[in-house]
């Protein structure tokens, strides 16, 4: 595992991932590719097989599922009057109403 402050990483899939030779207090994104195989398994705490069964599930327990909440749909309504709301929306059904009546 790598540990940045109270952040304790998990894997490459949460993004950024802090680097640790960091001197400032400012995050910086790991640049994964630039490292050899080897050395970002051992960065991550995993192999090139992935994730033994057991500590797969103990991150999971740890840190839980891996998805991204769903986003609420938007109606078609909400879309049409967002849209209108913009400056270009609104110099387009000017110019179409004008040249509707000429």
């Amino acid at each position: 595992m790598l540990y940045r402050g109270k952040i304790k990483l998990l894997s490459a899939f949460y993004m950024p991932i802090l680097s640790t030779h960091q001197t400032s207090h400012t995050p910086s994104v790991v640049k994964w590719w630039s490292y050899k195989l080897s050395d970002v398994w051992h960065r991550l705490d995993s192999s090139e097989y992935g994730l033994k069964t057991e500590e797969a599930l103990k991150r999971q327990k740890q840190y839980g599922f891996n998805f991204l909440p769903a986003k609420k749909e938007e109606s078609f309504l909400s879309v049409i009057f967002r849209q209108a709301r913009s400056v270009l929306m609104l110099v387009l059904f000017s110019a179409a109403l004008i040249s509707l009546f000429l």
